[in-house]
């Protein structure tokens, strides 16, 4: 690229000098001694780089029910030119810095969502796993500010600068994640580690900041100087467009650079007049043929099933607190303009749904005006040594919830009624810790059942698919030294990159797994009717690039049986009987899901509390009590299978309380044939 650019500067000048002779005015100028003094300082200055990366980047990319990387720090450096000019007098000095800025990042995060079945102690275990982010951010950084050397006996001086950088050096990144515990336990691609994602970072823009330091210099023979400094750079803007990442730095560097005098001079001038011959003209460039790097460039088909679902989901009407707190949790807490709220736009997710309690309350106490809530707040019974600060405790806690409903959906204060209780009237056993975290608790109840009805999404898409991989093939010029390859699909929403060692076969093929958001991806987008493509950039060690884009096979079928399911509200602790509210959503359930030639399937489960024998009895009491009931309002009910599964699935996150009582459910799912 250099080599071109001078090529460009030489033709330019010699296309200026196209007449046959050119009278070339040169004028010498004399210098005499200054008049006055004025100092520039120029020079190189080099240094490291402590960063502490400050974001809310999801460990897995798009979703951002997983959790988030939170805080990471890292060693980088910077190098670049550097100068000073004075001003004002000789203690102030305007600085300006052109740096190469290396800034890496290395975040961590731990997360133990799930459980798995360890064979090695038959238990069930946290599935514990490591979530890596590694990359850096390479900047082109302008710096300016000022200098001011403090009036004291030693060379010390204060430095105030701004700066502004764009990540021209490169912006690369890879996402891992790795099981840490159990040791026996692998991903399906039977590695302890994987790769979720990885290349450049799109989303990075200009990253702004403010400087302050201190400074020294130490005089150096002829005329040079050496300035050791410290400064601090705090972020001004995060470097991401699409989510929060600060970027703070603590740097030390040092600065060599010679001084030199321009201030106003004596000057004499004289003219001398020369001649120049014609230029010779250049010779036009020499026009490379560009070569083929990539023969064929395929994927495999992709079969997606889809599967017409309705899905009702039941309202937990119990909102938790930390131990001797009042405050409500931030993830109750919404704040999208209630305008903007509908039920149609929530989740499909149990506990995202769980998460807008408050905003699905308030906006059906808002369509039904006659309609009351009663807010009882309640303890653990020991999280306080008095029984009058529990009741205060409990009572505070129901007045936090009660005023942010009124106030957030502006409810009638005399539709809301407060109760305070030292202990639940069912509460969960003492037996066990995890007993207290769910005593600690606002109860919210209603006059009006529909207050607290489940929420339905009807008849929506749900993506299955046969395929455990999808593939994708290219085979490369194996005649020509290729160094590396890039590719992604569906809009980016997979990407791979590799380097080429391989000249042998000149065949590479890369597969990804079709885990649940990349089929539900695949589905939706499919349903659009656009086409998908997939794209691939090979690049020669001659400079040459080429990138072929192929269309993606996908096939859609319709699945022949329409499926309803019922997960019947969460059962109380080591109960199974069917309580009033769930003899009413079974109700409304049948009535408009079982037809002459639908088949019914009952599963129980329990939550990880309690003795596993135990857990599987109860989760099948819970589910047989479910098909009697059934059978008590429909004899004709076709029910094909009853089964309690116990704690061997748990589908949410037992070291929350909402999540271990969404465990304790009985799941009802109705598969009728399509017409």
């Amino acid at each position: 690229m250099h080599k071109i650019y001078s090529v460009l500067i030489i033709f330019f000048i010699l296309s200026g000098l196209i007449s046959a002779q050119i009278r070339i005015k040169i004028t010498d100028t004399l210098t005499g001694s200054p008049l006055k003094s004025k100092f520039i300082n120029v020079g190189i200055t080099a240094g490291l780089n402590h960063i502490w990366n400050e974001t809310r980047l999801p460990l897995i990319p798009g979703s951002k029910d997983c959790g988030n990387f939170s805080n990471g720090t890292d060693f980088g450096y910077y190098l670049g030119l550097d100068g000073e000019y004075e001003i004002l007098s000789e203690q102030m000095n305007f600085i300006l810095r052109f740096l190469y800025d290396n800034r890496p990042i290395t975040l961590r995060e731990n997360t133990s969502s799930y459980e798995v079945y360890d064979e090695q102690t038959n238990n069930y275990t946290p599935l514990i796993r490591g979530h890596n982010y590694d990359g850096y951010l390479n900047y082109l950084t302008i710096e300016g500010g000022i200098s001011y050397k403090l009036p004291i006996n030693f060379p010390l001086e204060l430095k105030l600068t701004v700066d502004a950088g764009n990540p021209v050096f490169g912006a690369e990144f890879e996402n891992s994640e790795e099981i840490l515990k159990p040791e026996n336990i692998l991903f399906p691609e039977l590695k302890r580690k994987r790769t979720i994602d990885n290349g450049k970072i799109s989303n990075a823009g200009s990253s702004y900041g403010a400087s302050l330091g201190i400074g020294t210099e130490f005089q150096l023979k002829n005329g040079f100087y050496l300035k050791p400094e410290f400064r601090f750079r705090y972020a001004l803007n995060s470097v991401m467009s699409d989510y929060e990442w600060h970027t703070n730095i603590l740097r030390f560097g040092l600065q060599i650079s010679r001084k030199f005098d321009i201030g106003e001079k004596q000057k004499s001038l004289r003219t001398r007049e020369i001649y120049l011959p014609d230029p010779p003209k250049p010779e036009p460039p020499v026009e490379r043929v560009k070569p083929v790097l990539v023969h064929n460039f395929n994927s495999e088909p992709i079969h997606i099933l889809e599967t017409i679902v309705t899905q009702t989901h039941p309202l937990l009407n119990y909102v938790f607190f930390d131990s001797a707190s009042t405050a409500i949790q931030d993830k109750y807490i919404n704040n999208r303009n209630i305008d903007e709220f509908s039920e149609n736009n929530l989740p499909r997710e149990t506990l995202s749904i769980y998460y807008n309690l408050f905003d699905i309350i308030g906006s059906r106490l808002k369509a039904n005006p006659n309609s009351k809530i009663k807010v009882t707040g309640v303890t653990d019974g020991e999280e306080l040594p008095e029984l009058k600060e529990r009741i205060k405790l409990a009572e505070a806690r129901a007045k936090n919830v009660a005023e942010y409903i009124i106030n957030r959906w502006s409810i009638s204060q005399d539709r809301v009624t407060i109760e305070s209780l030292d202990f639940p009237k069912l509460p969960t056993s003492r037996e066990y810790q995890e007993g207290y975290q769910e005593n600690r608790r606002v109860e919210i109840t209603s006059n009006n059942p529909a207050i607290l009805s489940p929420v339905i999404h009807s008849k929506f898409f749900e993506y299955t698919s046969t395929q455990d991989s999808i593939h994708f093939n290219f085979d490369l010029n194996s005649e020509i030294k290729l160094n590396k390859w890039h590719f992604s699909a569906f809009n980016g929403f997979i990407k791979s990159q590799g380097l080429i060692d391989d000249q042998q076969t000149g065949s590479i093929k890369i597969s990804f797994p079709l885990y649940k958001e990349l089929i539900s991806y695949i589905g939706n987008i499919s349903e659009s009717k656009i086409l998908q493509t997939a794209s691939l950039k090979v690049n020669s060690s001659d400079g040459f690039q080429e990138e072929k884009v192929i269309y993606i096979n996908i096939s859609r079928e319709l699945n022949r049986f329409e499926i309803g399911r019922l997960n019947l509200i969460v059962f109380d602790f080591d109960r199974f009987d069917i309580s009033q509210q769930n003899k009413t959503m079974i109700n409304d359930f049948l009535k408009n899901s079982i037809k002459e030639n639908s088949t019914v399937a009952i599963k129980g489960s329990t939550d990880r509390l309690g003795e596993l024998k135990y857990n599987y009895k109860l989760s099948s009491d819970r589910a047989n009590s479910v098909k009697n009931y059934i059978q008590s309002i429909n004899s004709s009910a076709n029910i094909t299978d009853v089964v309690g599964i116990g704690p061997s699935i748990l589908p949410y996150d037992n070291n929350l309380p909402e999540g271990r009582f969404y465990c304790r459910t009985v799941l009802i799912e109705v598969k009728t044939p399509l017409k």
